[in-house]
């Protein structure tokens, strides 16, 4: 469910789009090409971060995404939408059908997507890079930003909006100075992180691997006679065993829990004699 300004939230008052649609996206390909970049980039994003920091950074930088793209689809949905003169006799038809008139957004979460990539630019560095002529390749632009390029022109303009957005978001999360130089410091409650970790982890989490064994049957357990016999060879061969002195210390450690901490420990002399 995309978001659109008119007629969607202006006349028929669906107030919720803005939260939905960062559900779905519209397309099968936008879809495959978002999960390959989620899989390629956030993963080791999250894992430069840690969970809790990457959940908080998600949450603040699709809440901050949300208001600016609002703020700025009404305003030019204000400026540019024209309306046909036939609307005096009740028949409303928009004049101007693109993106920017009607105040219209792709569907999907194209903000936290490529706030992710621009954090996995920064942070992340790369594993090889190849130079042809002035051309510098690496992992990253092969396996990573070339799925972005095809992603922010998927619907033309209106996606190239929304994936610029989302990476001016996450600079801004990103910088150190400005009135915006404390967002990196924010971490959602506790309670709340919890919470959204229990709802979401069915969908979004890693669920436990099947247990597979490496061979087709399973082995046979030894019987006793094997048992037995292993025990008669591990006993020759204790008792075939040269004199043999071994001598070493032996410690026992015990902490104690006092205001302290300290630590009492004993240890002895031992001496062990192997004979025929």
């Amino acid at each position: 469910m995309h978001l659109q300004i008119h007629p969607h939230l202006d006349t028929h008052h669906q107030y919720s789009r803005p939260l939905v649609q960062h559900v779905a996206f519209t397309n099968s390909s936008e879809l495959f090409l978002a999960l390959l970049l989620f899989y390629n980039a956030g993963v080791k994003v999250e894992r430069t971060f840690g969970t809790y920091k990457y959940a908080s950074f998600l949450a603040v930088t699709t809440v901050i995404f949300t208001a600016v793209q609002f703020v700025v689809l009404a305003a030019c949905s204000l400026l540019f939408l024209r309306v046909d003169p036939a609307q005096q006799s009740g028949l409303e038809k928009e004049v101007e059908r693109s993106w920017v008139a009607s105040g219209r957004s792709p569907a999907g979460p194209w903000g936290p997507l490529f706030a992710v990539l621009f954090q996995y630019h920064r942070v992340i560095p790369h594993v090889w890079s190849m130079r042809v002529e002035q051309l510098e390749l690496s992992d990253k632009a092969i396996e990573v930003y070339s799925l972005a390029a095809l992603l922010a022109v998927s619907q033309g303009t209106s996606s190239v909006f929304v994936a610029v957005l989302g990476v001016m978001v996450s600079a801004a999360y990103r910088s150190k100075r400005g009135p915006m130089r404390r967002l990196h410091k924010y971490r959602l409650p506790v309670r709340v992180y919890r919470i959204l970790a229990f709802l979401l982890s069915p969908w979004v989490g890693e669920i436990r691997r099947p247990q597979r064994s490496w061979r087709v049957e399973r082995p046979d357990r030894p019987t006793l006679a094997v048992r037995e016999a292993r025990l008669a060879e591990h006993s020759a061969t204790v008792a075939n065993l040269t004199q043999q002195t071994s001598r070493g210390f032996e410690a026992d450690l015990m902490y104690q829990p006092d205001r302290n901490w300290s630590v009492l420990a004993s240890y002895g002399f031992t001496s062990a004699f192997f004979a025929d």
